[in-house]
């Protein structure tokens, strides 16, 4: 059985792990993103993460099992939705979906008016999942970081 909660220390190093590998598999990102976004993911910086109030992480399980995450951060009246990540056998599952439904509905919690986020140009998977989520595409940052293309999302909440 699916479910989404937010992080909690007993987590971390699944999280890790499950995030290092989502990320070591994404064949749109260039070996020097892969290196630099795994290293976001590691226990001593989710373990900040987890600290920081100013921060939200998700997980999704199938039972006890981690199978994506998503992970933002409040900044100046916005959230900021760094990463979702699921799992290549869980994906097209409903997961990714039900990490934003949850994420929207903490969020309605909060002062933020906005959640915003980018993505890769080249992921697919993740332009339809903002699209059906409500967010609007506002910009495509050409030869951005890591010197790939990436669009820009939104999605006001109040």
């Amino acid at each position: 059985m699916l479910s989404t909660n937010k992080m909690t220390g007993d987590d971390v190093k699944y999280v890790s792990s499950v995030a290092q590998k989502i990320i070591d598999e994404t064949t749109y990102y260039s070996a020097e993103a892969r290196s630099t976004e795994c290293a976001k993911f590691s226990v001593e910086n989710l373990q900040k993460i987890l600290d920081n109030d100013q921060a939200i992480l998700l997980t999704a399980k199938d039972g006890d099992d981690i199978v994506g995450f998503c992970y933002g951060f409040f900044d100046c009246g916005t959230f900021w939705a760094d990463w979702i990540g699921v799992l290549a056998e869980y994906r097209g599952k409903g997961v990714a979906m039900n990490l934003m439904k949850e994420l929207g509905e903490l969020l309605t919690f909060t002062n933020a008016h906005k959640i915003w986020c980018d993505t890769r140009c080249a992921n697919t998977e993740s332009n339809n999942l903002l699209k059906k989520n409500g967010f609007e595409q506002v910009a495509q940052l050409k030869n951005h970081w890591y010197g790939q293309d990436y669009y820009i999302w939104e999605k006001f909440l109040k």
